[in-house]
Formats: C-alpha cells, structure tokens, sequence
C-alpha cells in the first residue's frame, strides 16, 4: 500500500467493454469516487483482451495494408491513443495483422487459404514484484483510448482495472489531483 494512505475496501474489479469505431476515440469510465472523504483508486494491475471477431474482417485485408487497433488506459482525457511513455497512461495494447503480398495470393487457386500473422503488443498485466501498484487515480474518471486504423468495422476492446479504494489525507489528495490534472 502506497505511503499515508489507508484501505476503505478489499480488491475492486472494473470491466468494461469499448467499441471503437475508425480512428481515435476516448471513452470516461467512473470510479465513483468520493472527493469530500479524499478518496482515491490504487490501481494494482490492467488487462486487455480483443475481439477474436476483428480477424474476420482481417482475412480480408491485402498484404502490405496498414491495419490495426491501438488501446490505452489512462487517468486522464487524450487527445490521441498516446502511449506508456506518457505520464497519464497506466498501460497500452495493440494489435496488428501482416498478410502476404497482393503479387502472392493473386497467384493462389481460388479458395485457398493462408495464414495471417498477428503482432500483440502489451504492458504488463501485472506491476512487478517489488511494486505495490501501477498508478493512483485521484479523480473520478479514467478513460480507455482507442484508435483503429485500416479497417471498416467497429472493434471492441475489452478492459479490465484491478485496485482497492483508498483515503488521502488532504494535502497527499490535493497534491494527487494536481498532479493527474497537469499530467493531461
């Protein structure tokens, strides 16, 4: 537990589902936090998971076509999908086809099938050992990040935030909410 704050429930599970439609999209997910009791979110862990229906629409891509889904979690609202290397964003995924050249399968007998190679891309579902948590939310929100590219449906991407609710005293809360609101 992270240094002058104290525990106010057991592990916490927040799912949530987002469909990401072309391009860039970031959708709030509410903690329901209590700003009066200085209440905070000790985020612990972050897992993504995709739609396996994305690699239908896939099959369809030719080779060498730029396509794929880029997701991110962060404590505050983007303007872009961003990145671990922001301050903002507790963790990042993505996914990206590779099919062969067009020249390759033009040559191939009609219904003949081949391979499409996927490139995942992760953060760790899970801090390190020596670590207690990932981030601190202090204010109500985190969003979930989308950009697709390439693609003509909408794809999902599921989120899954693990962490407890936890109580600041005010000068760690007023610093936290600072922090997050300059970290935007």
């Amino acid at each position: 537990m992270p240094a002058g704050l104290k525990s106010t429930s057991s592990p916490i599970v927040v799912s949530s589902v987002y469909i990401a439609g072309a391009g860039f999209t970031s959708v709030p997910v509410d903690l329901q936090l209590n700003p009066l009791d200085n209440e905070v979110f000790v985020v612990t862990a972050i897992d993504f998971q995709w739609d396996p229906q994305v690699a239908a629409e896939w099959d369809l891509i030719q080779g060498n076509q730029a396509a794929g889904i880029r997701c991110t979690v962060s404590t505050t609202k983007r303007t872009d999908v961003g990145n671990i290397g922001s301050s903002s964003v507790m963790a990042g995924w993505q996914l990206n086809p590779y099919s062969p050249e067009p020249s390759f399968t033009e040559q191939l007998p009609p219904g003949t099938c081949f391979a499409l190679a996927y490139s995942e891309q992760m953060s760790g579902n899970t801090p390190p050992s020596n670590m207690d948590y990932l981030a601190i939310i202090a204010t109500s929100d985190f969003f979930i990040n989308s950009d697709t590219y390439g693609m003509v449906d909408s794809q999902s991407c599921a989120v899954r935030v693990y962490g407890y609710r936890a109580q600041a005293s005010a000068s760690q809360y007023a610093a936290l909410v600072q922090s997050e609101v300059l970290s935007a």
